[in-house]
This record gives structure tokens, sequence and C-alpha cells, in this order.
């Protein structure tokens, strides 16, 4: 499954993930810092306002959004949905993993989703992070290409 790409009536599609917003990184940052990294990637690619990120740093504290499989899915409380102009996510990739509360995590994907859009994006993510021996395997290719090819196909394969 890929992927969608979604577009408002007479506008270009804006693609759900763009090569540009997946960043292989070697040094460590906090969870605070890596929402904001993404936050400000999501808001440069117009997905986002601004106030977003804050609601992706109240959600993390509220309830963390790490998933298992060296995977944390920042996104924002409900009540920031209005701040996300278009549906989009960037990705951070950590040569060496960095704790998020405690857990150790190579991959951070921000998402802002509107709508239904949000499960559907989530959903696909969930396919792509579901076997732990995979996603070791794509973090050492150490390739955005093969990273935007596992989010463009539904996995890793």
């Amino acid at each position: 499954m890929k992927l969608p790409i979604f577009k408002k009536k007479n506008e270009k599609p804006l693609p759900i993930l763009k090569k540009e917003n997946i960043q292989f990184i070697s040094s460590a940052m906090s969870e605070k810092q890596a929402i904001d990294y993404l936050g400000q990637q999501m808001l440069s690619s117009g997905y986002i306002e601004e106030k977003y990120i804050q609601g992706m740093h109240q959600r993390d504290e509220s309830l963390s959004v790490f998933v298992g499989n060296y995977l944390a899915i920042p996104h924002g409380e409900f009540e920031y949905k209005e701040a996300i102009i278009q549906s989009g996510i960037a990705v951070l990739v950590f040569e060496e993993a960095i704790l998020w509360h405690g857990q150790p995590v190579h991959f951070v994907c921000a998402l802002a989703g509107k709508g239904d859009e949000h499960m559907k994006i989530l959903s696909n993510i969930a396919t792509i992070f579901s076997d732990e021996d995979e996603v070791l395997q794509l973090l050492r290719t150490g390739s955005v290409d093969k990273v935007y090819h596992a989010f463009n196909s539904g996995g890793l394969s």
C-alpha cells in the first residue's frame, strides 16, 4: 500500500513524504529536540502551522509516542488538528539509538494527518515497522532512497 497523495480541488498534490524530509542523523538529541527538528521540517514543507509543534510536545508529555521496534511517532494532540494544513510526515533516522522515555529509538516519524488520513498513514507506518529485523535492516542501509521506498511501497521488501 502506497502512501496516498492528497490534494484540494484545483491544487497540485503535495506528497505525504518528501525525500528531503528524511534525514539520517549521526549525533544524539533529546526527544524534545527531535520533535522541534521534525516540526520545523513539517512547517517548512507546508504541512502544519507552527502551533502544531507544541501539540506534538504535549502529546509526548501526556502519553509517550514511543510505539516499539525502535520507532517513535510524534503527532499533535486532538485540539491542535486545526493547525494541520495538509497531511504529511517527516522522518529522522538515528544511526545510534537515542532514548525516548527510556526506550531505544532509531526512527522518529512526525505525523500530521487531516481527518481520517491520520489513521491511514498510521496503518501504513505500522506495516512498515511490524518486523524488528526488517527495521534494523532498513537502518543499516543508510539510504534515504530505501527509507523513501519503504514508506511509499508500504513495506521494507
